[in-house]
């Protein structure tokens, strides 16, 4: 989405501590709303690799991948900078997050994610090095291509797989 338009949905998360991000492809001023992350700043050749491969994959114009793709390495990034969180949101779509939080929380004592908002939003409990694994290993899937291997995509779908991709490395690594 545009920025203004990602900092107006921003506005809306009234969390205590909560620091914001908005993700450019250039500048844009939040004033003091936000910070930025731009994608293009240092002319990284992750959303470019990214963008190609989703070329490759001769995926169509609403496939989300790609999006998801950019999403998650520019987030990955973004905590790679900022050690300091306990959670991270990919927020994407609109949600009452001050509302449903008690009902992510609960989810995230089960697994290191929770998805929500129709599927577009994740919730990510970083507290854990299982997390950040699980980001790293998610975003390998990208990297890689794998991720266009998987047939009824959705970001869901690509969690659960990275999420078992590591169960079954921790389960050979202990035999």
């Amino acid at each position: 989405m545009a920025p203004a338009d990602a900092l107006a949905m921003l506005g809306q998360v009234r969390l205590p501590n909560a620091t914001k991000y908005v993700v450019t492809a250039g500048k844009f001023d939040t004033g003091k709303a936000a910070k930025t992350f731009n994608m293009d700043a240092g002319y990284p050749a992750a959303p470019a690799h990214l963008q190609t491969l989703a070329v490759w994959a001769e995926v169509g114009s609403g496939d989300l991948r790609p999006r998801d793709a950019r999403d998650l390495w520019a987030l990955g990034e973004i905590l790679r900078r900022e050690q300091d969180f306990d959670f991270a949101l990919l927020l994407r779509q609109a949600a009452d997050v001050d509302e449903i939080w008690p009902e992510l929380m609960r989810k995230v004592e089960v697994e290191p994610f929770a998805v929500f908002g129709s599927g577009m939003n994740v919730m990510f409990d970083v507290r854990s090095d299982s997390a950040r694994e699980l980001i790293e290993c998610l975003l390998e899937f990208y990297r890689s291509g794998a991720v266009y291997a998987i047939g009824q995509y959705s970001m869901d779908s690509a969690l659960a797989a990275a999420a078992q991709s590591l169960r079954l490395e921790r389960q050979f690594a202990t035999g």
